[in-house]
């Protein structure tokens, strides 16, 4: 693994909740995608952020592929302390009090409100950060489409096709090809983008067939019902 921001967080993290898994560098091995919330006690509502975490990490699926560190902005050891209370019963990693870890993440990746959620992929590579509201709308499709991301970027098959892979469907006339949005086109930002059969809603870094030609989008499930043999 490459040295990185979880390389060095990793000898004084302290390990609460499930003891099905024992240290981050077992999670890095497994390959998974880690979030880092930084929260201190004048966080408003914290108690329904942990009810957040708590309902996500109750869903097998999520915990197959997503670890939570916790990164506590107190200074006053009784304050840190309550906060910590907070978190006993969730499956997660704290960072520990007056840590050099805490100043170095603030700094490094220039936290100016909280809470933040930072999410890394298993080398330590950014691939999103969330604010308040984000936290509060946060949901399995996010962590499955940060999951893609790094599946994307290391080469591995995301479901059954490879990035850059072509085809045609019934319906529409053009070549379609499976991209990673986020590389489709930068006018996007992070805005959704919806499946022109389904209609349904997608987050903008959910993978998906396009057409280069009129723009039109087709969603993994919508490509396998309609595809052309």
């Amino acid at each position: 693994m490459k040295n990185n921001i979880l390389r060095e967080l990793e000898p004084n993290l302290i390990k609460i909740g499930d003891n099905s898994y024992t240290t981050l560098d077992n999670c890095i091995k497994q390959n998974k995608i880690f979030g880092i919330l930084f929260l201190s006690g004048i966080v408003t509502k914290i108690n329904n952020i942990l009810q957040k975490f708590k309902d996500l990490f109750d869903l097998e699926e999520i915990n197959n592929t997503f670890k939570l560190i916790i990164c506590i902005c107190e200074e006053d050891k009784s304050d840190f302390d309550e906060v910590f209370s907070k978190f006993l019963n969730l499956t997660c990693f704290i960072i520990p009090y007056q840590s050099e870890g805490i100043e170095k993440l603030i700094n490094k990746y220039n936290i100016i409100f909280l809470p933040c959620l930072l999410i890394f992929d298993k080398n330590g590579n950014q691939l999103d950060s969330l604010n308040n509201t984000e936290i509060k709308n946060l949901n399995i499709n996010n962590i499955n489409g940060w999951n893609n991301i790094y599946n994307i970027k290391n080469n591995y098959k995301v479901d059954k096709y490879n990035i850059g892979d072509e085809g045609f469907i019934f319906g529409h006339k053009h070549i379609l090809i499976y991209s990673d949005y986020l590389g489709k086109n930068p006018n996007y930002g992070k805005g959704n983008w919806y499946c022109d059969i389904c209609g349904k809603t997608h987050k903008y870094n959910e993978a998906n067939f396009y057409c280069d030609i009129c723009g039109y989008d087709v969603c993994d499930t919508c490509y396998e019902k309609n595809k052309k043999i």
